[in-house]
């Protein structure tokens, strides 16, 4: 969230933001159920979460007789989603609760239940809310009631224009895994995954052990998907090659051919990743005495020895040069997964649970069967404890609610592996035993973000009193938070 900031709704209203707030979520029909909403807190965020129109906290009593006097966010499903995730309006909800509450306790909102908060889903179309909005919620819910915090939460439910909400029950777990009867499509894939990871190759295939020995460098690493499939070199995160089916050749590009700028007047600012990485296979060829002829990448044709040259030189580059600022993201983790930025959790330090060749774990946010598999960045561990890290950097747009959206991965990567790998029967179970005895039941989760920035890129203002409570929000529900900065 960008700010967090109190208004008060008149009719006739002539402020824009506010006129669009009201048009946007239809707010008359909201009040079908709610009554006159006196008093309400918008929690505002930018482009990577949810839109202002989306989170409400509301006078708790309009809605329902047991919810007198708790905090309550309406939030309208018919909003379309774009590329925020539901499963943060509970984040905004609580971070609301923990630091915006006293700013408005002295102008009359003041709840006579402050450590509870309910969250009503409300949709205008009489039809079940989708699990891929319902099941977030859930699991996010489960987190915070478990939490080390007094914070508990209830969700409601309020199906159809008009209708009265109603108490809607958390299940115990989202997916069931190792119990009768058995899954659904999502079931399936689960278990096509964890046949995968059983599957996968631990030893590096000749050629890119052989590529990797003359570059000698310990940026440039392998990493296998967790299918197994295609083995991918890496510099600090960013790919430069990748082996071909029969691990016989390889291919050594990066990034994609860029967009034409939309006009002179419009050019792109920058070079891309992948006009940096011609301009460096120019140099290499040229001092080889060899051709360029509009050249976009090399192939075992040209040689193990180029190869690795121009591997070496992306890794001077992506060091301290030109690439330095390009997929900082994967940056970062990348030097997490070896060790170059280390975490810890008080003297102790987390270790990646692939030490070789590293790989994102990957994992499901709900049941329905269209739910896409979502990859964790970093699968650590402290002794028989896994973490589940998310990374996180600045970006352009401000970090704040790019942020929070973090901790709702974390949440939803930490309890997956919980029920996905947690007992006897469950489909990653073995997997994770065969690793020095891990024990994921009682996975943890972290999440890491770098400090944060203002849009120009200098010392955020309130850097440490956002920090501070971007940290409590997360260890409500039992995220570990921890700043770091990638190293050249």
């Amino acid at each position: 969230m960008n700010e967090i900031m109190r208004t008060r709704p008149q009719k006739g209203n002539s402020d824009p933001t506010v006129r669009g707030w009201l048009q946007d979520l239809k707010l008359s029909e909201v009040k079908q159920f709610t009554g006159e909403v006196d008093e309400f807190v918008m929690a505002r965020s930018g482009s990577h979460s949810l839109s202002e129109r989306l989170v409400r906290l509301v006078s708790g009593e309009k809605l329902h007789k047991d919810l007198a006097g708790v905090p309550t966010v309406v939030i309208a499903q018919d909003y379309p989603q774009q590329s925020s995730h539901p499963g943060d309006a509970l984040v905004a909800a609580v971070r609301w609760l923990l630091f915006g509450m006293s700013s408005e306790s002295a102008q009359g909102v003041s709840p006579t239940h402050p450590n509870r908060l309910a969250l009503l889903l409300s949709t205008a179309e009489k039809k079940l809310l989708p699990k891929k909005t319902l099941t977030p919620f859930e699991t996010l819910a489960r987190a915070l009631n478990s939490g080390p915090t007094p914070l508990q939460v209830e969700l409601w439910v309020q199906i159809g224009k008009g209708a009265k909400p109603h108490s809607h029950t958390i299940s115990a777990n989202a997916f069931k895994f190792g119990k009768p009867p058995a899954g659904g499509p999502y079931s399936e894939r689960v278990e096509g995954w964890a046949k995968d990871l059983k599957d996968r190759p631990t030893r590096l295939a000749p050629l890119a052990a052989d590529l990797e020995e003359r570059v000698k460098d310990p940026s440039f690493r392998w990493y296998l998907p967790s299918t197994g499939k295609r083995w991918s070199g890496r510099v600090e995160g960013l790919e430069v090659c990748k082996l071909s089916s029969n691990e016989r050749g390889f291919i050594l590009t990066v990034g994609k051919t860029p967009k034409p700028a939309t006009s002179p007047k419009n050019p792109r600012p920058a070079p891309t990743a992948r006009e940096i990485f011609l301009e460096l296979l120019r140099k290499s060829l040229a001092a080889r005495s060899l051709p360029f002829k509009k050249r976009e990448k090399l192939d075992e044709k040209d040689g193990i020895d180029l190869a690795a040259e121009v591997i070496r030189e992306v890794v001077t580059e992506r060091s301290s040069g030109k690439l330095a600022g390009e997929d900082r993201e994967h940056r970062l983790e990348a030097q997490i997964l070896r060790r170059a930025v280390k975490l810890q959790v008080g003297s102790q330090e987390l270790l990646p649970v692939e030490l070789k060749h590293p790989f994102q774990f990957p994992t499901l946010w709900h049941d329905g069967e269209r739910s896409h598999a979502r990859y964790l960045d970093a699968l650590m561990r402290i002794g028989s404890t896994p973490w589940a890290v998310e990374v996180k950097v600045n970006t352009s747009s401000g970090p704040g609610s790019y942020y929070s959206h973090g901790i709702t991965q974390a949440v939803l990567y930490r309890e997956f592996i919980r029920e996905a790998a947690g007992a006897k029967g469950t489909p990653f179970f073995e997997w994770f035993a065969k690793r020095k005895g891990l024990k994921p039941a009682d996975c943890q989760g972290m999440l890491v973000i770098e400090p944060m920035r203002t849009r120009q890129g200098g010392p955020h203002p309130e850097q440490q009193r956002r920090t501070d409570e971007l940290r409590e929000t997360a260890r409500c529900f039992g995220i570990e938070l921890r700043e770091a900065v990638a190293v050249p």
